[in-house]
């Protein structure tokens, strides 16, 4: 499968496929998502959601994270469900869930794709 990259930083890229007519949107996010380089990934999440299909997200090899990276995906997981699209997160690093056990946060929902409307305020 072909995949464009988008890369803000050398730490920080994110990759989806060129065609995004299929049932579910892979979007890899890999290096480092911290709000230094948030903007370039906001960008990626809205282009994504932009495609029609679901999104499967893999965070397997983000190294280091901070709040921002979870917030995007909640907020991308709650403007795909409005749109009546899935959203999921296939794997994600031992940086991601670091941060998220430090933030409190039960990522569970997310991973199996079943939350729903836990997340207050706007999607993205």
């Amino acid at each position: 499968m072909d995949t464009a990259t988008t890369q803000a930083e050398s730490t920080n890229c994110v990759s989806m496929p060129e065609n995004t007519a299929d049932a579910e949107i892979p979007l890899k996010i890999t290096g480092e998502q911290t709000i230094r380089n948030s903007d370039a990934l906001y960008r990626s999440l809205v282009e994504s959601l932009d495609g029609g299909a679901s999104l499967v997200v893999d965070l397997s090899e983000v190294q280091e994270c901070d709040a921002v990276l979870l917030q995007l995906l909640y907020a991308t997981r709650r403007s795909a469900l409005e749109r009546g699209r899935g959203f999921r997160i296939a794997t994600m690093s031992p940086a991601v869930r670091e941060e998220a056990i430090a933030l409190g946060l039960d990522l569970a929902d997310l991973v199996k794709g079943s939350y729903e409307g836990a997340v207050t305020g706007n999607g993205i």
